[in-house]
């Protein structure tokens, strides 16, 4: 990946857990759908970003799943 694709996933993938963590409602498909993308996001950064950045970004990712 580039520096530029990186810096894109990086910013689809905190879109994509803010909108979770504010998700209206049941986790539906609907969610599942944005908490598979960010997922997908997520596995495809991890060996190109430094470990503690992984680390804070699944942090934020699994927190958002939880939220209520």
């Amino acid at each position: 990946m580039t520096e530029e694709e990186i810096k894109q996933a990086k910013e689809e993938l905190n879109e994509l857990t803010l909108t979770m963590e504010y998700w209206q409602g049941k986790h539906d498909k609907k969610f599942k759908v944005l908490m598979d993308k960010a997922w997908d996001l997520l596995v495809k950064l991890r060996p190109v970003i430094s470990e503690y950045e992984y680390w804070e970004l699944y942090d934020y990712y699994g927190q958002a799943i939880t939220w209520d």
